[in-house]
């Protein structure tokens, strides 16, 4: 069976030409495809579009797709519990299920930003 990369290049032309699109390295591309590397989340969504959907989300990260894209389950399925899906959604902070990650609120990313002046520090 071929490698859903291995697919994406050929409907991009080329390998490189895939990695062009995306804003990749050839190299980059051609690590996807070995065995224990997977695609990067944030490149998914962008092979499945360049491809006309020949290549889905679901080929490209056929172990965790359910818990990054849970709105690609079909209507009215839940993962058994203890399944791959909802271990892999135990990975994702903030997912089980519950739509997009939230900084915990003790993190300096969920402060709201202060300007410099507001801080009473020079800019």
């Amino acid at each position: 069976m071929k490698h859903p990369i291995e697919k994406a290049a050929e409907v991009a032309g080329s390998e490189k030409a895939l990695a062009d699109r995306l804003g990749v390295t050839k190299a980059a591309v051609w690590q996807w495809k070995q065995p224990g590397r997977r695609t990067p989340i944030e490149h998914c969504a962008a092979i499945e579009r360049l491809c006309g959907h020949a290549v889905t989300r679901r080929e490209l990260r056929p172990d965790d797709w359910q818990a990054i894209w849970p709105e690609l389950a079909e209507p009215g399925s839940v993962p058994a519990s203890g399944s791959a899906t909802s271990q892999a959604a135990s990975l994702v902070p903030g997912s089980a299920g519950q739509g997009a990650a939230m900084p915990p609120a003790d993190c300096p990313a969920a402060e709201p930003a202060r300007s410099t002046a507001a801080q009473g520090g020079r800019p």
